[in-house]
């Protein structure tokens, strides 16, 4: 399935913050962590954030519910 992966990049490493199935998604998902970071000072937040198409895979372990 491709999905967009949207990664905030922390001292030259890329951290996972989520996987959305379409681009809306992804930019609503910015736009809510720029309203954090404005509305109630979550500094954290701030940063670069890169939007990349990815191929996204859930793998079970047979027997298990998905």
């Amino acid at each position: 399935m491709e999905k967009l992966g949207v990664f905030k990049v922390v001292d030259d490493v890329l951290e996972c913050c989520g996987f959305f199935s379409s681009k809306e998604d992804a930019l609503a998902y910015l736009v809510e962590v720029k309203k954090l970071i404005d509305n109630t000072l979550q500094n954290s937040l701030a940063g670069e954030y890169i939007i990349v198409p990815t191929l996204y895979f859930k793998i079970n372990v047979a027997g298990q519910p998905n």
